[in-house]
């Protein structure tokens, strides 16, 4: 993060013909149509988010730092001198994209990492991320029976222990429903 010419972080699509970036790994500035044909995981995974001669990429003060899912840029590489790094995730399910994050903002902040938010700008909304907000959720219990192939209803402990051991609080019980509060991790 600290190597970035700016915190503004734009995502868009590029002309393959006319930008440019240094390939992580390597000193030398390619076209990204290059980029593309030439590298290991260009040839991989280049065609995926390809739609005619446009790319998405992220860029930072008009350089591009990674062309999402393919690879980043030599700027982004990490060191052992890095102290402060730009997690980036994208996918085409927003749920499982920040599901993922949270996975990985959990594993760095359990080791003693801090964590700062992004305000990411769509046309229509803005999301602040990580959302490390626990969720709550009502159970059935009787889903929870024909799933696990207990009596839930006789067995609330069980299921209760169960989920409080995986992370998960349970605010209340009834006879046939538990609500419960999920960690952001999970």
């Amino acid at each position: 993060l600290d190597k970035l010419p700016s915190t503004i972080l734009v995502y868009k699509d590029v002309d393959i013909d006319k930008t440019t970036m240094i390939p992580l790994h390597d000193y030398r500035e390619f076209r990204i149509r290059d980029v593309l044909s030439q590298t290991d995981q260009g040839k991989l995974y280049g065609s995926i988010s390809l739609n005619g001669s446009l790319h998405p990429a992220i860029l930072s003060n008009e350089k591009v730092i990674s062309l999402p899912p393919v690879i980043n840029s030599d700027i982004t590489r990490l060191t052992e001198n890095s102290k402060n790094i730009l997690i980036d995730v994208t996918g085409t399910d927003l749920d499982s994209v920040n599901n993922v994050l949270n996975t990985i903002v959990h594993s760095l902040t359990f080791y003693g990492g801090e964590v700062l938010g992004a305000i990411i700008r769509y046309p229509d909304k803005e999301i602040v991320t990580p959302n490390i907000r626990p969720r709550t959720m009502e159970l059935n219990l009787g889903f929870i029976s024909t799933w696990l192939g207990i009596d839930a209803s006789k067995d609330v402990e069980v299921v209760k222990r169960a989920l409080e051991r995986m992370g998960y609080k349970v605010n209340s019980v009834g006879s046939d429903r538990m609500t419960i509060t999920i960690p952001y991790y999970r």
